[in-house]
């Protein structure tokens, strides 16, 4: 028996060890810490062997035995040294590892133990891991697919209802609704293979809000196919929900919080489930790749094994040791290599831009110095420490580099290439006509359509104005009156409208005489009628003194009680009656001294006036017509004539011609028959297409050295495997500016050598304008030192 002092320490009896793969390693899980470790065939053997019964020779020899290979005692002493380090030895005595801090870029933070809760949700929805379910979800997965394709105008109409402030709102809720589904996706996966399930959690990935469910225990399972249902599960259940919400998408009611909710779900599901099986992020689809090929680590062995390559390749260094499944790993590394390349120049360049706006030249320094550190981080995985082994050992492949770096220099300085500037550009027509309606009217014919190819002078369309010709006899009717009383004007009054005129005021003058007598005659008449009331009033005077002598008679008899009374009311009657009459009189005698001969007077004033009147009319007439009159209307038949032109030129318009040959390039032009159409609308527009020009977009800082007449060559999109040539003709007078932080393009107008039919006004492509050979490293080093002139002020 081996004495104590010999024997190997002995394993940890709560290890979980689990065969994973087809291939002999096996899992490792330390339930304290809850790490996992992947063993190799040899390494889980050894590991059992440490059960505090046998010595480091009974081990190597049950490992000879085993494997028919020996095992060298520092080996076995380095696999014991490294299971101490991990803690699966019952010796192991140290402390549990201090807590890690935590990268700001990769921050979690664990929000509660789901075990339980998942081992009561499970048998509840066992069904959803059952074939029935499995073919049920597939189905309603290509029926949402075929209904969202079917639909795809009203996504586009969804799509711009959803660009509202309230979207972000609802799009946060339904990124933390949907982030958790597909956690407790895979949560309850792994609980339902027998798993556990310690860990639930918020985490922040660059910044990147998500959550995170701890699926390890994945690892422990022998079956290929529960790891990959474990991870496949998070990303079926966005599949799932994406479909659900296509389906609620379509029956609700546009415009409301149901169908704008359902529409962020089926986006941002869809989204999430694109990234998630993406293999070359570190997310369901890489780990599914991962448990596919039982290559645990995928990434940073296939990163690695590309990296010893590289350093093979460029500095000579040892091949990568034969590894199974090497090729796969390579070209996997190469692909993950190239997609972070991609990503981080995308993003530098976004970032670059962005910094530029608000930082100006400063901001490409700031974006270049967040990626310096991963720049030389790289550089020095890539050497290794295989550069200065290549100058000090490797003489043959130092000279060949040093051979290839001047000849790299010898090219640039003495290789003279044509410098060109290019930029995108745009085909215009060498003239162009836009034919538009001189009149307002209705098109009652028009005899060309799109593609058609006039001539000058051919008749384009036909306008009918109802009422032209009404208005053209009603302009020419007034010029006729207009025209005669102009002779009338220039003949003057005849002798028989002056005789006419005298008579008629030689009556108004008998009749003002008339007038002046019947005057007189009323103010003697007035007069004799004022003496007759005069009279009449001192009459009535007399009767009212009477009347008042008989009244205080009869007043005084009736006091001393003589008279009667019926004898004082009567004298009294009398009394007033008699002032009665008094006022009376008076009354009429002012009014007829009022009224008195204001008739008369009025009659002759008139008479008076009737006979200026007519008296001014034949002056009128005996001097004859004012020369301003004539004036007057010989302009009233100016303005007329214009007007009648304006009408008959007018008719003449009603036919519309071409002024330039070429082709029609409106679109359904006859469909405008009949329509009504404003003076200056557009009818259709003529393109000659016997010389096109195409104007090309450079930016300011490309413009230099653009003369007339440099060579251009084109290449169209619409002919990617010709190349059209042609000559410089012009360029714009000024710089357009879309944006005031940005450069401006200037217009440079070229002419093409030869018409190509296949061509269309307003096509496209890519032009480069050639202004001269130049060796290659002065190209480079006059852009680089106008960058850092313009950008740096240097």
């Amino acid at each position: 028996m081996p004495s104590t002092q010999s024997l190997l320490p002995v394993r940890r009896g709560d290890l979980r060890i689990e065969p994973f793969g087809q291939s002999g390693d096996h899992v490792v899980k330390d339930t304290r810490t809850g790490g996992f470790f992947l063993l190799g065939e040899r390494e889980h053997f050894l590991l059992l062997q440490l059960d505090g019964q046998r010595d480091a020779e009974g081990v190597r020899g049950a490992y000879e035995e085993r494997f028919r290979e020996p095992l060298h005692e520092e080996d076995l002493d380095e696999f014991v040294g490294t299971a101490r380090e991990q803690g699966m030895l019952v010796s192991e005595t140290a402390p549990p590892p201090p807590r890690q801090r935590q990268n700001i870029l990769y921050w979690r933070k664990r929000f509660f133990d789901p075990d339980r809760l998942f081992g009561r949700i499970v048998p509840r929805i066992r069904f959803v891991w059952t074939r029935g379910f499995l073919l049920l979800s597939g189905a309603a997965l290509l029926a949402g697919a075929f209904v969202l394709w079917a639909n795809r105008a009203e996504v586009a109409l969804s799509l711009e209802d959803a660009m509202r402030w309230e979207s972000l709102a609802l799009g946060w809720f339904v990124l933390f609704a949907v982030g958790m589904l597909h956690e407790c996706a895979h949560g309850l996966t792994c609980k339902h293979f027998g798993g556990e399930v310690r860990e639930v959690g918020f985490l922040f990935m660059f910044f990147m809000p998500c959550f995170y469910c701890n699926v390890s225990d994945a690892w422990l399972f022998r079956e290929k196919r529960k790891r990959l249902w474990v991870m496949l599960a998070g990303g079926y259940c966005d599949l799932v929900v994406w479909a659900l919400a296509v389906f609620l998408w379509r029956l609700a009611e546009p415009g409301t919080v149901v169908h704008r909710m359902s529409f962020l779900v089926l986006g941002l599901s869809g989204i999430d489930s694109l990234f998630n099986f993406n293999p070359l992020m570190k997310l369901d689809g890489y780990y599914l790749l991962s448990d596919w090929q039982e290559i645990p680590n995928l990434r940073q062995r296939a990163l690695e094994r590309v990296t010893v390559h590289a350093r093979r390749w460029l500095w000579g260094a040892p091949a990568p040791e034969p590894e199974r499944r090497g090729r796969f790993l390579t070209w996997f590394g190469v692909a993950s290599w190239a997609f972070s390349a991609t990503f981080l120049l995308v993003s530098l360049v976004f970032v670059a831009e962005w910094f530029h706006g608000y930082l100006g030249a400063a901001g490409y320094v700031a974006a270049a110095l967040l990626v310096l550190p991963v720049a030389v981080a790289s550089v020095r995985n890539v050497s290794g420490g295989e550069v200065s082994k290549m100058i000090t050992k490797r003489r043959i492949r130092t000279i060949f580099w040093l051979l290839g770096l001047g000849g790299i220099l010898a090219l640039l300085c003495l290789y003279r290439v044509e410098e060109y500037s290019g930029g995108t550009f745009t085909l215009r027509p060498g003239a162009r006509e836009e034919i538009r309606g001189p009149v307002a009217g209705f098109l009652c014919a028009i005899s060309v359509d799109e593609g058609d190819r006039v001539s000058e002078g051919d008749v384009i369309a036909r306008i009918e104005v109802r009422d032209l010709d009404c208005r053209l006899a009603q302009k020419q009717a007034e010029l006729r009156e207009a025209e005669a009383q102009q002779r009338l004007l220039e003949t003057g009054t005849r002798p028989e409208e002056i005789a006419q005129q005298k008579a008629c005021v030689g009556r108004s003058e008998r009749w003002h005489a008339q007038a002046q007598h019947d005057l007189e005659r009323m103010r003697n008449t007035l007069a004799e009628e004022l003496n007759a009331l005069d009279e009449r009033l001192a009459e009535s005077k007399l009767q009212r003194e009477a009347a008042e002598v008989d009244y205080a008679r009869a007043q005084a008899l009736s006091a001393e009680n003589v008279g009667s009374r019926e004898d004082l009311e009567k004298a009294d009657k009398l009394r007033r009656v008699a002032g009665t009459r008094v006022s009376v009189a008076a009354a009429e005698k002012r009014a007829h001294e009022a009224r008195g001969t204001v008739l008369a007077e009025q009659e002759v004033a008139r008479r008076e006036k009737d006979v200026g009147d007519e008296r001014a009319k034949l002056a009128l007439m005996l001097a004859g017509t004012r020369p301003e009159e004539i004036a007057a209307q010989r302009a009233r038949i100016d303005r007329l004539s214009v007007e009648v032109r304006y009408i008959e030129d007018l008719r003449r318009k009603l036919e519309i011609k071409a002024s330039v040959a070429g082709i029609v390039v409106t679109p359904r032009l006859k469909e405008k028959v009949g329509g009504y159409v404003h003076e200056g609308d557009l009818i259709c527009e003529v393109e000659e297409r016997e010389r096109q020009v195409a104007e090309v977009a450079l930016e300011e800082e490309k413009v230099k050295g653009i003369a007339v007449g440099q060579a251009v060559k084109f290449k169209a999109r619409a002919l990617p495997y010709e190349t059209l040539e042609g000559r410089v003709t012009g360029l714009a007078p000024c710089a357009a500016r879309e944006d005031p932080r940005m450069q401006g393009t200037v217009v440079v107008r070229c002419s093409l050598g030869r018409p190509v039919p296949v061509l269309r006004t307003s096509m496209s492509g890519y032009a480069r304008i050639y202004t001269g050979r130049r060796s290659l490293g002065g190209i480079l080093l006059d852009r680089a030192m106008r960058l850092l002139r313009t950008e740096f002020w240097w």
